[in-house]
C-alpha cells in the first residue's frame, strides 16, 4: 500500500478511484485529504457524508473546511463534554480534537481542551520520569 501512496500523484483519476474503492480506510481518507484535496472533495467527502455511522475521524474530515460551530464542528467538540468519548480516541484523534477546539471552540470548550492538554502533558512527563534511570 505504501508504494501506491508514494505514487499517488502520478495516478490518473480512474486509477485513484479504483485504489480508493479497494482500500478505503480512515488512514487513506486522511492521507487523501492532506495530499489530494480536489480528489477528496470530489469523491472521498461524498463517501464519508453518506456513511450511516461516522467515526471521530469522519466528523473531523467533514468539519475541517466548515465555518466555526457547524454541526460537524459541534459533533467533534462534543467529545470534550464527555470523558468517556475522549477515552475512546487514539492519540491522533486527541490531537485533532485539541486542534479543532483551539481553532473553533467556544470559551468552555477551549478551557476543556487546555485542561486535557495539561493532563496529557503531565502524564507524558510522569511516564518519561519513570523511564529515566535514578
Amino acid at each position: 500500500m505504501v508504494d501506491n501512496l508514494l505514487e499517488w500523484s502520478t495516478y490518473d483519476p480512474n486509477k485513484k478511484l479504483s485504489f480508493f474503492s479497494k482500500n478505503t480506510c480512515h488512514e487513506l481518507n486522511f492521507f487523501i485529504f492532506k495530499r489530494d484535496k480536489p480528489f477528496f472533495d470530489k469523491f472521498v467527502k461524498n463517501f464519508i457524508q453518506n456513511k450511516l455511522e461516522k467515526s471521530f475521524i469522519d466528523w473531523f474530515l467533514l468539519s475541517i473546511d466548515q465555518p466555526d460551530q457547524t454541526s460537524f464542528s459541534k459533533k467533534i467538540l462534543s467529545y470534550l463534554d464527555d470523558f468517556c468519548d475522549i477515552s475512546s480516541l487514539n492519540a491522533l484523534e486527541i490531537c485533532l480534537l485539541l486542534e479543532t477546539a483551539f481553532k473553533k471552540g467556544d470559551a468552555k470548550q477551549l478551557k476543556a481542551a487546555k485542561t486535557l492538554a495539561k493532563k496529557i502533558t503531565a502524564k507524558q512527563t510522569r511516564v518519561e520520569s519513570e523511564r529515566s534511570p535514578a
